[in-house]
């Protein structure tokens, strides 16, 4: 599994320290020009489509893996090997496909981009 990059890997310590009173609240907001209004040209593309993945991830308890092994690809080869996220993950790569289809979680998506 890659390893926990920089900060946040610090906060993690710092959460694990303190439970009761520190609480972490992610919010997707990838910078892709297919998802994010505010981003008028192609810029982080792919990000999207990683941000579909870690809700469906999140679904299931992983979104921490899962944010682990988003942060070590390179999107900008144009590869996205979901059998081997799923694999990684220990969840079903058919499941993991289709939530890229799944207007449920695009939903989501959407509120945390206007929540940003």
């Amino acid at each position: 599994m890659p390893q926990k990059y920089g900060g946040l890997k610090y906060i993690r310590t710092m959460i694990e320290a303190n439970p009761d009173k520190i609480r972490l609240v992610h919010y997707h907001f990838p910078m892709d020009h297919q998802f994010n209004p505010i981003v008028p040209e192609p810029f982080h593309v792919g990000s999207g489509l990683l941000a579909m993945l870690a809700i469906h991830a999140s679904d299931h308890d992983k979104f921490w893996e899962a944010n682990d092994i988003f942060l070590s690809i390179n999107l900008e080869t144009g590869k996205l090997n979901i059998a081997e996220i799923a694999s990684l993950l220990d969840l079903d790569e058919k499941a993991m496909l289709d939530s890229l289809n799944d207007h449920t979680i695009l939903t989501r998506l959407r509120e945390d981009i206007i929540k940003g």
